[in-house]
């Protein structure tokens, strides 16, 4: 009940919300001075888990799937490496 409520509290002041996905806000990010390094990092694979995700449907899981599938990159590019 009051994640509906904070649902409709958060469509109420800003309408967008409903429908703003990540890439969105990956794409609202990239800007100033880390814009080279936000437009390399995210075509990362690995945000792929929530890129089409809207804001209002992530959940904390989601977020660890993003953190497992880069911590799991990273370490095939060390192995690799080796």
């Amino acid at each position: 009940m009051n994640l509906q409520m904070a649902q409709v509290y958060l469509q109420h002041s800003d309408p967008s919300m409903s429908t703003r996905t990540w890439q969105a806000v990956m794409e609202h990010l990239k800007s100033g001075t880390t814009k080279e390094r936000w437009e390399y990092a995210i075509q990362d694979k690995a945000f792929d888990f929530i890129r089409d995700k809207k804001l209002m449907k992530t959940t904390g899981e989601h977020f660890l799937n993003v953190l497992a599938s880069r911590i799991t990159v990273d370490f095939i590019q060390v192995e690799m490496c080796q």
